[in-house]
């Protein structure tokens, strides 16, 4: 079995996988030794681990209880081809998720589509090379921007709301934003589509289901594509000395 932690700057996910099932995924707001021994004796048949890290981690926490430890950087050997110019600045998170969608849907274009924090683009092809992508703000920091850089705006929540224009500030603030990201999601789809035929469009992230209805376009979700991805790393790491 094999334990993916996924380190963000506001939560940790943890990911217990046998081969390429998932068997058990949690969310905890930060990460020590101590949960790190529960989980290797709540599944006493884990081995591999690998994590990744948005933030500065003490590896210790892991490698003192595990003997075989991965961590994902620019270094790490990869079951895709990386043609990113600057690899040493890519987000562990963008090339895990592109690994992950290559894993799921391989011999295919697909643009993976994170809705978080940072709202991402991410092509990988066909011949499954990691192309690059684009990064703007995220749902909760348009908000929280428009508020923090204004005098008079509020600070709005997401929230449903079919109407061509707001009538109210509020309305106005949610629609601007909202809309402008399906906007932009529409876009970029539709830009791709020029250079990519049968494109695949993943959606994960906290805002995934939020927006997937919402989108024109065929799409799907994975929630788990960043720990899928991860694993399918870890995976390779194992089939290299086989």
């Amino acid at each position: 079995m094999n334990l993916i932690v996924d380190i963000g700057n506001s939560f940790t996910k943890i990911a217990i996988f046998s081969k390429y099932q998932l068997l058990d995924f949690q969310i905890v707001d930060d990460i020590d030794k101590d949960k790190i021994v529960e989980i290797k004796t709540q599944f006493s048949g884990l081995k591999n681990v690998i994590f990744s890290s948005t933030k500065n981690f003490d590896t210790q926490i892991i490698t003192s209880v595990f003997s075989t430890v991965y961590e994902l950087n620019s270094q790490t050997s990869l079951p895709i081809k990386n043609l990113y110019k600057t690899p040493d600045s890519l987000g562990y998170d963008r090339i895990a998720a592109s690994v992950g969608a290559n894993f799921l849907f391989p011999k295919r274009n697909i643009l993976i589509i994170c809705l978080g924090t940072a709202l991402t683009f991410n092509i990988i092809d066909e011949k499954a090379e990691f192309l690059g992508g684009n990064i703007s703000l995220g749902l909760q920091l348009r908000f929280k921007a428009l508020n923090y850089f204004t005098q008079k705006l509020p600070l709005i929540s997401q929230e449903p709301l079919e109407k061509l224009y707001g009538e109210t500030t509020k309305e106005a603030i949610i629609l601007g934003v909202q809309n402008g990201i399906i906007f932009e999601i529409e876009g970029t789809i539709k830009q791709i589509l020029t250079n990519f035929n049968k494109l695949k469009v993943i959606l994960t992230g906290g805002d995934a289901n939020f927006f997937s209805p919402q989108i024109d376009f065929p799409n799907i979700i994975e929630p788990y594509l960043t720990l899928i991805g991860l694993n399918r790393i870890l995976e390779f790491q194992n089939e290299k000395f086989l």
